[in-house]
This record gives structure tokens, sequence and C-alpha cells, in this order.
């Protein structure tokens, strides 16, 4: 750590300095001097104020405006301090402001800064006020006075610990923010992420889609590719089996053909057919012949019939009897004679009688000649039927063969419109696909392809319609949640690497300050021992309580609260010593802590600070002769007109030009 040498302190408008005073302190030994009231204790109570001390107690003040210079006038509205420090590797200087308004102004290095920056500057250098920057009178046995966790703090300070308590504080605290941080980052993550996952399902289902619509366009074109190959192939044999039925439907047509002349030409003989004529006629000579013998037969018995009449008439002597007569035989003349009346009148009819009967004997052998030759007729037309029948039969045969023929012709007529319609559908669809390069494929391959487009087209309508709205507004949430997921991992490192920090810190600060209190023990045996005459150490419970045990070899003494006044301030000389000397502060201001010692203590005292004087810089408040003594600069504080002036004197030049 670089180690810092005050250098200047400017004071205006503080307290009992109503005009500007400058101190310059070029030796490690400063010794400020004066009359009591004439304000050499606020040049303390300056360094105090400029270092950041808020304590109106430690500032013994009432209110703010204490400070602010009063004197004879109406009082200053703006008060300032500077103080400067110097090292090898640069300087630094704190000035602090206040107005009569209450606000008051940080700056360092000539730059605003807070109170907060003001502090941890100063720890990191080992300044300060909290723990053993500037020790005056009333705080000379404070650390005795203090409470065990007030010792720790003030330990930790002049140990030069104070920077890591306040990087641990700090980090502590930054670690609580980020846990906090880290915890709503979690809660915003566990709303977003259902929303969030119907974004990423919406997504993925267009994304699916997408590869499907690919995977579709592929299978289409292969597809088409090997659908122009095989209708290609399909096409040419199409063309060829055409050809072939073709020719085999001219040829069942020309059987058909052939078979209907055969049937035509087995029709029934020229013989036969004549036979059947000559054999109706010759019924129909015989039907003649037998109404005519029925004629002769009625007119016989019709003629009969008149012949009784005529008689009966001859043997009538009545008239009317005899009309009667007439007219019954007429009546039966009529209705005997019904056949022959058909072809000529009734008179006529029995006036032929006799020639009917006449010709009987006549057609008696006409009727037999018919009946002769019927009986040759009849037998020439059995022979002819059973050459018919054998015929008929063969004609059956070949008639059924001509149906199959038929049908096989029909069939293949049938076979050829669907031929020749696939054959116009495959040209339909090969000139659909011209533009498309054939790729050699079978139909099981093309099946295999269409069953394959078929899963695809079934999986998209699964899939359904995609909601363009919820992927737009899921981009920003996803978005938003990559953004809090990185947050929460690098929440979650930076939790992980505060607590590292922390832990190291604390380790750090652990051992730093068990180790300081150890040597700080050293040191206090032996101040104790010259000055007093007794033992002391200090002891650490519970990690951040500091204890002291005390012993002395004439009284039994084991409590602080058992010494006299005068024993506790040579304890307290004792202890501050041994702290000096184990933490080597950069410089150290001391308000009249020496006061209270005899001559041969002051002596003591005296020594004590040019050893500690050679690491430390002193700048300190004193009335005691053996110190002044020891100091290399004197600063001479004194009242003109009201305000507090400083003259400073090299005491070791001064002495020199006594002696000379």
């Amino acid at each position: 750590m670089v180690k810092f040498r005050l250098q200047e302190l400017e004071i205006n408008n503080f307290k009992s300095f109503g005009e500007r005073a400058f101190l310059v302190f070029p030796s490690n030994l400063n010794v400020v001097l004066g009359p009591n009231g004439s304000g050499k204790s606020n040049v303390v109570d300056a360094i105090r104020w400029v270092l950041g001390d808020q304590s109106f107690r430690m500032l013994r003040i009432s209110e703010p405006e204490d400070l602010l210079y009063m004197g004879d006038r109406s009082g200053a509205n703006l008060a300032w301090v500077r103080i400067a420090f110097e090292s090898e590797a640069g300087s630094f200087e704190i000035q602090r402001k206040l107005y009569r308004s209450g606000e008051q102004e940080y700056r360092l290095n000539g730059q605003p800064a807070r109170l907060k920056d003001i502090q941890r500057f100063l720890a990191e250098h080992q300044l300060g006020t909290r723990g053993f920057t500037v020790v005056n009178q009333g705080s000379s046995d404070l650390f005795i006075k203090a409470t065990p966790e007030e010792r720790y703090l003030m330990l930790s300070e002049i140990l030069g610990i104070r920077a890591l308590e306040l990087k641990r504080l700090e980090t502590k605290k930054n670690l609580e923010t980020i846990r906090e941080r880290l915890k709503l980052a979690k809660l915003k993550l566990r709303t977003l992420e259902p929303q969030a996952d119907i974004f990423i399902r919406e997504r993925e289902k267009r994304e699916r889609r997408l590869q499907l619509t690919a995977k579709q366009t592929e299978v289409v074109a292969a597809i088409q590719s090997v659908q122009k190959f095989v209708l290609e192939r399909r096409l040419m044999e199409l063309t060829i089996e055409l050809e072939q039925v073709g020719v085999a439907r001219v040829e069942a047509e020309r059987q058909v053909e052939a078979s209907t002349s055969s049937v035509e030409e087995a029709g029934a003989s020229e013989q036969l057919t004549e036979l059947r004529q000559r054999e109706r006629s010759l019924w129909a000579e015989k039907s003649a012949l037998l109404e005519q013998r029925q004629i002769v037969r009625s007119g016989q018995s019709l003629i009969g019939t008149i012949r009784a009449g005529l008689q009966k008439l001859l043997t009538l002597k009545d008239i009317d009897r005899v009309h009667q007569l007439v007219v019954d035989l007429l009546a039966q003349l009529q209705g005997g004679g019904k056949g022959v009346t058909e072809a000529e009148p009734a008179a006529t009819g029995v006036a032929a009688l006799p020639a009917e009967l006449i010709a009987e004997d006549t057609s008696r052998t006409e009727r037999e000649r018919i009946e002769h030759e019927l009986k040759e007729v009849t037998a020439a037309i059995a022979v002819e039927e059973e050459r018919e029948r054998a015929t008929r039969a063969q004609v059956h045969e070949t008639l059924a063969a001509l149906r199959e023929l038929q049908r096989q012709a029909l069939e293949l007529t049938h076979r050829e419109t669907t031929l020749k319609r696939e054959r116009e559908a495959a040209e339909t669809q090969l000139h659909e696909l011209t533009k498309i390069e054939a790729r050699s494929g079978t139909e099981a391959e093309l099946a295999n392809l269409v069953r394959e487009q078929e899963t695809i087209q079934a999986e998209l309508a699964r899939i359904g319609e995609i909601y363009e709205e919820v992927i737009q507004k899921g981009e920003k949430i996803l978005e938003h949640l990559e953004l809090l997921r990185r947050e929460v991992t690098d929440l979650e490192d930076s939790v992980t690497k505060v607590e590292t920090l922390l832990h190291e810190y604390e380790s750090e600060i652990h051992r730093t300050f068990h180790d300081g209190v150890r040597k700080i023990n050293q040191a206090l045996i032996e101040y104790v021992h010259t000055l007093y005459g007794g033992e002391a150490k200090l002891t650490i419970r519970d990690e951040r309580q500091v204890h002291i045990a005390i012993s002395h070899p004439q009284k039994k003494i084991r409590v602080l609260e058992a010494l006299s006044g005068g024993e506790k301030a040579m304890f307290a000389i004792a202890l501050i010593f041994a702290l000096i000397r184990i933490s080597e502060p950069p410089f150290l201001v001391l308000d009249e802590i020496d006061s209270s010692l005899d001559e041969n203590n002051a002596q003591k005292f005296g020594r004590f600070l040019s050893e500690l004087s050679q690491r430390t810089q002193f700048v300190i408040v004193s009335h005691n002769r053996a110190t002044i003594e020891a100091g290399e600069i004197l600063f001479g504080v004194s009242i003109q007109k009201g305000s507090s002036k400083i003259f400073s004197l090299k005491l070791k030049e001064a002495l020199e030009k006594i002696e000379a």
C-alpha cells in the first residue's frame, strides 16, 4: 500500500479561524501549542471535519452553524477546510464546504464527490475519523470505554481492514440487491414462459409446416418425374396393346360375320317348304270334299223331309193347314240347307240338290286319292323334319359360338375404348409434364411417393392453421424471455462471484484482524510493562467483539473498571502506542493525550513518539514540555482581533541559531 503523508492544511472561516490559515507539514513530528482558548484544538477539529466526521460531540458543536466563524461580525456564510496529502505515487486533496443554509459540499482532487466516496478513499489509505486518525484528550481512552463491538470497528480501521470491511458491507449489500433482482427476474421468467411455450409451439408448427411444404415440393417433383417416366412407358404399352386389341377385334368381327352367314344358310330346306305347302293344299282339298260330303248328306235328309211333306200336302184339303205346312217346309228347307244357301239362294239350293247327289260318288274317289297323297307327303315331311332337327342342333351350336364371339368382340371394343381413353389421359398428363424431366422408376416407387405425399398432407392437416399474430407477438416475448434468461444466468453467475468475493473479503478480514490483534498484543505487553508495570491483551469473541484482559503484579486486577484514573490513562497511552506500532498509520493527530503524564512518563511518551515518527507522521497538540522538545516543527496558535492566528517554527533550526 502506498503511504501518504500530510502536506498541507488550509482553514477558512471555520470556528475561531476568521481568516485564512495555511499550515505546511514538512516533518513527521509536528507540535501545535498555544494558550487555552487560542483555538489550537480547532486545528484538530478542522482535520476531523474535513476527513468526513459527522459527530457533533467529537466536533464539539450543537449544530452545523457552530462551525461557521462568528467573531465580532455578523458571521461568515461559508466555511471550508482543505487538506492535502502526498506520496511517491502522487498527491490528493480533500475539501469540505459548509454554507449557512446547511448545504454541504465535498470535493476530491477538485471534483465533486459524495461523503461515501471520501470515506471509502480514506479507508483504503488507513485514514479516517472512526478509528485512529484523530485522538484527542477526551477520546484517548475511547477504545477502553467502547463496547466490544465498537472496539472491533475501531480496530478494523486501525489495522487497515476498514476498507475491506466497507467493501464487504458493500459486497453484501450488492449481493442482496443481485439476489432481489434475480428473484424478480425469475418471477418474470415464470410469468413469460407459459406465453413463450405457446409461441414456441406455434413457431415449431410453422417450421414443421415449412419443412413439410418443402418436403412436399420435393415429393411432388419426384412424383412428377417418376410419373412422367411411368406414363411414357405406359403410353408405349397402351399403344402396343391397342394395336393388339384392334387386330383381335377385327378378327372377332370377321368371325361374327362368318358365323352369322352360316346360321342364315342353315335355315329350313326348300324341299321341306314345298312339301309343307303341298300338305296344306291337300288338306284344303280334303276339307272341301268333306264339307261337300256334309252338304250332300244334309241335302239328302232335306229331300226326304220335303218328299214326306209333299205327300202330306196331297192329303190336306184345308187351305190354312196347307199353307202352314208349306211354311214349315220352307223353314226346314232354309235350316237344313244352310251350307248350300251360303253359296247360292235357297231355291237354287233346292234345285241343285239332285246334281250334288249325283257328284257324291265322284268325290269319294278324289278323297281317296288325296288321302293317299297325304300319307306320302307326311312321310316325306317326317324325313325332312328329322334332317332339319339335326341342322337346327348344328345351328344352335353355331349360335352359341356366335354369341361368344359377339361378346368377345364387344369386350374388345370396350377394352379398345378404355385403352384409347387411358392413352388420351396419359397423353394429357404427359402434356402437363412437358417441362418435367423424367426419372426412371417403378409404379411401386410411384405408389410409395404418393403415399408419402398423402402422409405429408395428413400431417399438414393435423398442424392446421398457423396464427401469425401469435408468432409476431411471441417474437417479442421470446426476445424478452431470452434477455431475462441471460439476465438470470448473469445474475446467478454474479451471485456466485459476489458470494466468492464476499467469502474472500471475510476470510481476509478474519485473517488480517486476528493477525493484527496478535501483533498488537505483543506490542501492548511491551508498552504496558514500560509505562504501567502490568500486563494486558486483547481477546476476540464471537468474531466481532474485542475484549480487554488486564493484570497487575501488585494488584489483583482483572477488569478495567478496577483501575484508577491515572492507571487508565497510562493503559490508554500504552494501547495507543501498541496500535500505532502495528498499524503504522500514515499520519496521526494527538490532541493533549499527554496532559495527565508526570515528567518521567512524559519523557517516555516523547521518546516513544520519536521512535514511532520514523514510520508515522504526527500532529500533536500539547502543553507538555517533553513533548514539545520532541517536536521538529512547532505551530503556535494565538488570538488576534477575535480570530485565531498561526505561526510556525522549525525547532531544530531555532535551537541551532540560539546556540550559535
